[in-house]
């Protein structure tokens, strides 16, 4: 029983005990009436006032208990996809460095090798959201003519880098593969041309680590079902070889070995439906979150702001490989239904019912004892 209520119960037998004592006589009386009608009001308003904070106390701590087990689970179905995205990125980066090695196990790479290689990894089964994986080789001007007769003399006889226009360096997209026709798209663009990708190109290579490009709309994309991409880069050195200063390294790049993703394909793969129920995720690019930074929407809506009915919101930093997402959750009503709002409030329906009955049933003791004492 809690406390307050256990506290009033002896407090009222206390006062029911002096209800059974004998009756004062005519001349005591003329004393005790006037403190006995003082009483009638007050002991009332104390069993209503007790009672009343005992039931607030108890709706409170009820309604804070729910609120807990709720924010429990929400949290941590954000820390369970939070994982899911953090471990699958570093899946898809070990399948990067899979194709570097390829490049530093051979002098030269073909385009059919590359295509082998790519084909045993299975993406679409193996690695859902990744569109494609891509060697962009580095050119120097002077290189440039010849590099394009090789291809076009390898079958493709309408290769052209894009981009036109001359540039200190070209890092065109050379290789690529699924070669469907929608990364057919890509091929012979120059990632270096376009400043997102270039950050990332040079990022990679002065570091000689796994680089993240930040929102980009990508060369694949057509006009209808667009979505926002992104690349991750990995430089590629002769023979696997890093050299030890920035200088070395921009000296000896081969080019650049790039997986592609599509940020809805990306996310579902990961997520799918079961791994957030009746959350609702977005996810922005950087640390600002506005809707042209936004890269991912489960609920395809264009606003930024996360609904004022939610029961729950939180923004989560989420940093790989150079880059800052911002992940915003928020619940949607399905989940806010879960929540036991019936529980406090039945609490509190019951504790003031209670509490209006007892403090009558003083009253109606207290005006009893009162006529029984003139």
């Amino acid at each position: 029983m809690p406390h307050p209520v256990r506290t009033l119960l002896h407090t009222l037998q206390g006062w029911l005990a002096t209800c059974s004592l004998r009756q004062p006589g005519r001349l005591a009386r003329k004393h005790v009436l006037p403190a006995a009608s003082h009483r009638s009001i007050a002991w009332p308003l104390l069993t209503f006032g007790l009672l009343l904070a005992a039931t607030v106390w108890m709706w409170r701590s009820t309604a804070a208990e729910v609120n807990q087990i709720a924010r429990e689970r929400f949290d941590f179905k954000v820390a369970e996809a939070l994982f899911a995205i953090e471990q699958r990125l570093l899946a898809y980066e070990q399948v990067q460095r899979g194709g570097v090695a390829l490049f530093a196990a051979s002098n030269e790479v073909t385009r059919d090798q590359w295509r082998t290689y790519v084909r045993q990894l299975n993406l679409e089964k193996n690695y859902p959201g990744i569109q494609a994986m891509a060697f962009s080789r580095r050119l120097l001007p002077a290189e440039l003519n010849g590099f394009v007769q090789r291809t076009r003399s390898e079958g493709l006889e309408d290769y052209a880098i894009r981009p036109a226009g001359e540039r200190a360096e070209y890092v065109p997209v050379t290789y690529i593969e699924p070669f469907d026709w929608r990364n057919r798209r890509a091929l012979g663009f120059d990632l270096i041309s376009e400043p997102t990708r270039r950050e990332a190109l040079l990022r990679s290579q002065d570091t000689a680590s796994p680089s993240a490009t930040g929102k980009i709309k990508l060369a694949q994309e057509t006009n209808e079902g667009v979505q926002s991409g992104f690349l991750l880069c990995m430089p590629v050195f002769p023979r696997g070889d890093v050299p030890p200063t920035i200088e070395g390294r921009r000296a000896a790049l081969v080019g650049q070995a790039c997986s592609v993703f599509r940020m809805n394909d990306l996310m579902r793969g990961i997520l799918g439906p079961e791994k957030l129920p009746n959350i609702h995720l977005q996810v922005f690019d950087g640390n600002a979150v506005s809707a042209d930074k936004m890269m991912y929407d489960s609920r395809q809506e264009p606003s930024a702001t996360p609904p004022e009915s939610a029961a729950f919101a939180t923004d989560q930093a989420f940093e790989f490989d150079g880059r800052v997402w911002t992940l915003r959750f928020n619940t949607l009503p399905a989940f806010d239904a879960t929540i036991d709002v019936q529980k406090p409030r039945l609490i509190l329906a019951s504790g003031l019912l209670v509490s209006v009955l007892l403090a009558a049933v003083v009253w109606s003791l207290s005006l009893n004892r009162r006529r029984a004492a003139s």
